[in-house]
């Protein structure tokens, strides 16, 4: 390749000018193609438009080369990630009968995601393509298998993210019995996955399948997403990672497992004095105290309990302000049918001032149960 060429490669747009150009005899090398692209964009600009139009024009085996280089190169692949929708329907057009989608997957796709000892980076982009193809569930599970193996023993937690991105693009073609197998082996994971990151990634993934699995395919996984963000090592950005997950379980947990989570849950939160840390905290909480029906037995209580007293005792915290404490109020809203619009003297007005609201016979004024006790360890000495 002259020099001059490989000055010229300097972008995306070249790249996809060589390509269309080239049409299907291109023979460009993996290295023209990484140097031809310097950054990821969400958006297409115009002069990237007027490079699709050409590699349009090029027809569609220009458009399934320029997906065969992506694949073999994992850091062109982490590009064309986002332009998949772009290449695929460049490369298949609406595939009446999915004839085009089938040779596309057995040539290109399934050796990839197929292939244990290939990049992460390259499945995640084969596993996107496969997504967006006209396919039987049948055609792709042998390939989430795949991958669902890799998943078991993959120690890199970079590695593990995209394998588990995936599997979730792969879920939506999954049959109910891939989907259970593949369950297992998340599950598996998960219940000894001690990196907090990786554990919502996993999570992430099961998520992705949920719909086609049962309660105890799911439970246990949720259990170990639960026993994370309620322990103490989690930190902000962890907490919400697992807040979202934990969002997509909870009608997957039973009453014996509810329970002890939902006061794991609200004990940290009403002891955590991070801020950022909060927020996830309280949406967890109240995902799993959404789902509890009348009084609760909770061992930091001395007598059963109803979720808005726990609601009301976490608003005790002096650090559960601003986006947390409008969380806490939205769920006294779901459990009371009130509207408090976040206004937090709104819901103290309707406890202490209707009729409804005094029914409950909600203590505003004790200290929350996390808090008994340790006033004694505090100094009172000048």
């Amino acid at each position: 390749m002259s020099p001059r060429l490989k000055k010229l490669a300097s972008d995306w747009n070249t790249y996809l000018a060589l390509v269309a150009a080239a049409g299907v005899a291109i023979s460009a090398s993996t290295d023209l193609v990484t140097q031809a692209i310097r950054a990821r964009r969400p958006f297409i600009a115009w002069e990237e438009a007027q490079q699709f139009i050409r590699l349009n024009k090029a027809g569609p085996r220009a458009a399934t080369q320029a997906l065969r280089l992506a694949l073999e190169d994992k850091n062109l692949a982490q590009r064309a990630f986002y332009r998949v929708n772009e290449l695929v329907a460049l490369a298949i057009g609406l595939d009446p009968g999915g004839e085009h989608s089938k040779v596309l997957f057995a040539e290109l796709v399934e050796p990839t995601l197929r292939d244990a000892q290939g990049s992460s980076e390259t499945a995640v982009l084969a596993a996107a393509i496969a997504s967006r193809l006209h396919l039987p569930p049948s055609a792709v599970g042998p390939s989430a298998q795949s991958i669902a193996a890799r998943i078991k023993t993959e120690a890199d937690p970079s590695s593990l993210l995209n394998l588990g991105d995936a599997l979730t693009f792969l879920s939506g073609k999954l049959g109910s019995q891939d989907a259970t197998t593949i369950a297992a082996a998340l599950v598996a994971r998960m219940r000894t996955e001690t990196n907090p990151y990786s554990l919502a990634d996993l999570g992430h993934a099961l998520g992705s399948l949920n719909n086609k699995l049962k309660k105890s395919d799911v439970a246990p996984g949720a259990a170990a997403l639960i026993a994370m963000v309620s322990s103490a090592e989690a930190n902000s950005q962890v907490s919400a990672n697992l807040d979202i997950e934990i969002f997509h379980f909870v009608r997957f947990l039973g009453d014996q497992t509810r329970v002890p989570a939902f006061e794991a849950l609200v004990t940290r939160t009403g002891q955590e004095s991070d801020v950022r840390l909060l927020l996830p905290l309280a949406r967890s909480s109240i995902s799993i105290g959404h789902t509890l029906a009348g009084p609760v037995h909770l061992s930091i209580y001395p007598h059963p309990v109803r979720v808005e007293q726990v609601y009301v005792d976490l608003l005790k915290s002096p650090f559960l302000v601003g986006e947390a404490q409008a969380a806490l109020l939205k769920g006294l809203e779901q459990s009371t049918g009130q509207t408090f619009s976040g206004d937090l003297w709104n819901f103290v007005d309707w406890a202490t001032q209707t009729k409804a609201g005094r029914a409950l016979n909600l203590d505003l004024d004790s200290p929350p149960p996390w808090q008994v006790g340790s006033a004694a360890e505090v100094s009172t000495d000048d």
